[in-house]
């Protein structure tokens, strides 16, 4: 019956145009295109029979072709690899092969694969566990490097080893594959009723409450999302200064990034009073010592970084946030140097203001700020008037955030999970990001090790920052000077050798002259994280050996 339903149309097809005449010879009749259209029909009935399981929607009939293939998955079906690398896709798990292809059809929409074989989606299937592996130390690491490079596509579309981390990390597949779905599926206006932007509106509160949980301030505190750390703190900056009495005293950290001076300064003898905290001319550090004699005159905010982004240093943010409210004033950090080795933790910090970039941290590039709720409420974000203060967070996000953005923070928790060797299906919990990040600083702390201990051994170069390798006193970012060559000739040197390293101020031009450094040469650094090899560090070593 299902055959004469479908063959009938086509009888009549033949019988509409009459048939076969003079005007057809030389190219297939109507008659004979319509009987191959009925073989080909009849295959399909009789493979459906056979084949129950599979949805009909998968496939289509093409009648202008006498060659018939296997339908295989689109390429928006497939996780984001570079296109000279990319392999090609599995096959599909429905059985016996249909003799026939579907084909795509302008303006019709394509039902992604695991909708239709029942198989497992490609941006939810389980990552593999990034765990050590049992068996020899050694091949054991080895294996569980080579499984976290796996996540990142573009280590492998590249000969350089990229080793300037700290200027920005690459993104895993995770997060690539949360923005590309996002914006094939849900890239509507957030606020209305109808589903799509209702799941689109939960995306992107779903990621504020990811990057709070990230920062450890659920409970006590908010996060404004942004285009990058330096804008945030611009617009605090702005805020205080809007929000403070005239001549207020704000004590500014020498050794900061620029993000963290500049919005200050900028309202110097106007709104504020600034007062630099210097760092020693003996050590090139900063000192609590002297944070304790500035707050004795008063302060209203101290700003200053969790970690140098050239020293690479850990200073010690509780015990400095401890003495300035002591003396009335908020702290504002940036964790920016920070944040790809180490889970932040806003509560054991106490901390009022914390940023951080999301795009050093495997992310999309945007900024992240955590503030107290008390401190959001003593200051007016620049939103529109008619947005309550209470929001506190979308008053600090004028014009919106990025969306696809969003959807990219809430990939990284995948990510997070494979290093923890857990299921990312599972709720989010603040134990698993804790783990992730000890796992990260396991794999990071032989590399700065060796690193530093090759540079030690130099008597032509100084390091800037701590000497010493122990993960409790630095981060794996390293900055070193030549006693006779630039640094500007070092880094091209290397990038020409394929070590991807930089030179310059990296926007500490402040801290560049109060060690005598010319900031427009500036240091040769090195940023390692957790997707680094000790082959690359070895091979950097190898060249540094040669060129210095």
């Amino acid at each position: 019956m299902e055959l004469n339903m479908v063959c009938a149309p086509l009888r009549g097809l033949c019988a509409h145009r009459g048939g076969c005449d003079s005007s057809t010879r030389g190219r297939p009749s109507a008659h004979r295109r319509t009987s191959r259209v009925l073989r080909r029909t009849r295959r399909m009935i009789d493979w459906r029979k056979k084949n129950p399981d599979c949805r009909r929607a998968m496939f289509k009939v093409h009648c202008a072709s006498r060659r018939c293939e296997r339908r295989v998955p689109y390429a928006a079906d497939r996780p984001y690899e570079p296109r000279d690398t990319r392999v090609k896709p599995a096959p599909l798990t429905c059985p016996d092969t249909p003799p026939f292809t579907r084909q795509s059809t302008p303006g019709r929409a394509r039902a992604p694969v695991s909708r239709i074989c029942n198989n497992t989606s490609m941006s939810t299937r389980p990552l593999p566990d990034a765990s050590a592996p049992t068996g020899d130390s050694a091949a054991a690491d080895g294996v569980r490097i080579q499984r976290i490079r796996e996540q990142f596509p573009a280590i492998n579309s590249t000969q350089t080893a990229l080793l300037d981390n700290a200027g920005g990390s690459q993104a895993p597949r995770a997060v690539a594959d949360a923005i590309r779905d996002y914006m094939l599926n849900t890239y509507v206006q957030l606020g209305a009723d109808y589903d799509v932007s209702v799941q689109s509106t939960q995306t992107v509160q779903r990621a504020h409450d990811f990057v709070r949980l990230l920062m450890n301030g659920d409970g006590i505190g908010e996060v404004a999302l942004g285009a990058s750390s330096s804008s945030l703190l611009r617009t605090l900056g702005d805020c205080y200064a809007d929000a403070l009495p005239a001549g207020s005293r704000i004590i500014v950290a020498e050794w900061g990034h620029e993000s963290n001076i500049g919005p200050w300064v900028r309202h110097d003898g106007k709104a504020f009073e600034v007062v630099w905290w210097r760092v020693s001319r003996e050590t090139g550090m900063p000192r609590l010592e002297e944070l304790r004699e500035l707050v004795k005159v008063g302060a209203a905010v101290v700003a200053f970084p969790h970690a140098s982004n050239l020293f690479g240093d850990l200073f010690d943010v509780a015990a400095a946030t401890k003495i300035a409210h002591g003396a009335g004033a908020r702290v504002v950090v940036d964790g920016v140097a920070f944040a790809p080795h180490r889970a932040i933790d806003v509560r054991a910090l106490d901390v009022d203001w914390y940023v951080y970039s999301t795009y050093k941290v495997y992310g999309p590039h945007m900024g992240a700020m955590f503030g107290k709720k008390e401190a959001f409420a003593e200051i007016t974000g620049p939103n529109h008037f008619f947005i309550p203060r209470e929001a506190a967070s979308y008053k600090f996000e004028l014009g919106g955030v990025s969306h696809e953005g969003c959807a990219g923070l809430l990939g990284l928790w995948r990510h997070l999970c494979f290093l923890a060797g857990e299921d990312a299906a599972g709720p989010w919990r603040r134990q698993t990001i804790e783990l992730a990040f000890e796992r990260m600083q396991e794999i990071e702390a032989p590399l700065q090790a060796r690193l530093i201990e090759y540079l030690s051994s130099r008597n032509d170069v100084r390091i800037i920052g701590p000497a010493s390798a122990d993960p409790a006193e630095r981060v794996s970012t390293i900055s070193f000077v030549h006693k006779a060559k630039p640094s500007r000739e070092i880094a091209q040197g290397a990038n020409r050798a394929g070590h991807g390293i930089r030179f310059g101020h990296f926007y500490a031009w402040r801290l560049c002259e109060a060690l005598g450094l010319q900031p427009e040469d500036g240091v040769v650094r090195v940023s390692l994280v957790h997707y680094n090899t000790m082959d690359e560090v070895e091979r950097l070593i190898g060249f540094l050996d040669s060129a210095l």
